[in-house]
């Protein structure tokens, strides 16, 4: 009886030492830069952040119009990855001056907004106007760098998994009617293998650029 009550015990203290590993994961798409479930986006926050001197990583928690600096040259990165940025006039007004001094814009979301896309989207071929992101429906998001110093051997993969298993959902891209050969328009950076999906385009604007991709899954826990 004795080593009955110890050995329970003994079970009892290693479920409670280990009960965070037999909670089940919420696999909803969250990317909260708190979360440590799949699709949260905790490690690439740390990542930036230990990747960066620490006096350097601002991480903005207030409306962009009144926190981002305006006043920076040429060094310095704005990191979005979310589902949408929201945008009034005054953010897209401090996000266009700080790229055109020569900073840089990264965007990685399902969504942008129309407000920043009319200043920074020149069509200098035809008349096409900015109409978000197109979608198209697969497992995965199958993608590589167009670039030969960055092209990688293999393609990435990121297929949209819940509870183990694969499934088909929507995904985005930037339609490749919208490009065409001008100083002004944006260049392909990664796409699919057989080119139909661009998945990530840079836009320059001013002495700067503005860096849009489309899969934010990429940057979650689980991958």
């Amino acid at each position: 009886i004795i080593l009955g009550i110890v050995a329970l015990l003994l079970l009892g203290f290693f479920v409670y030492q280990n009960s965070d590993k037999f909670k089940p994961h919420d696999w909803r798409m969250s990317l909260d830069e708190k979360s440590k479930e799949p699709y949260g986006i905790q490690i690439i926050k740390t990542v930036l952040e230990k990747g960066i001197a620490q006096d350097s990583f601002i991480l903005l928690e207030k409306k962009i119009g009144n926190s981002l600096p305006e006043s920076i040259d040429g060094n310095s990165n704005f990191v979005f990855i979310g589902e949408a940025l929201l945008l009034d006039t005054a953010d897209v007004e401090r996000l266009l001056n700080f790229v055109e001094n020569g900073n840089t814009v990264f965007i990685s979301s399902v969504t942008i907004p129309d407000l920043l896309m009319e200043e920074v989207y020149f069509n200098d071929c035809d008349t096409i106007y900015w109409e978000d992101y197109g979608t198209y429906y697969d497992t995965a998001v199958i993608t590589n760098f167009v670039h030969s110093d960055l092209r990688a051997p293999e393609d990435f993969s990121f297929p949209y998994v819940r509870q183990q298993k694969i499934y088909n959902t929507y995904w985005q891209k930037i339609d490749k009617y919208l490009f065409c050969e001008s100083d002004n328009y944006p260049v392909v950076i990664s796409q699919s293998p057989d080119s139909t999906v661009v998945d990530m385009a840079m836009f320059p604007y001013g002495d700067g650029a503005f860096y849009l991709q489309t899969s934010p899954i990429a940057f979650t826990n689980f991958y």
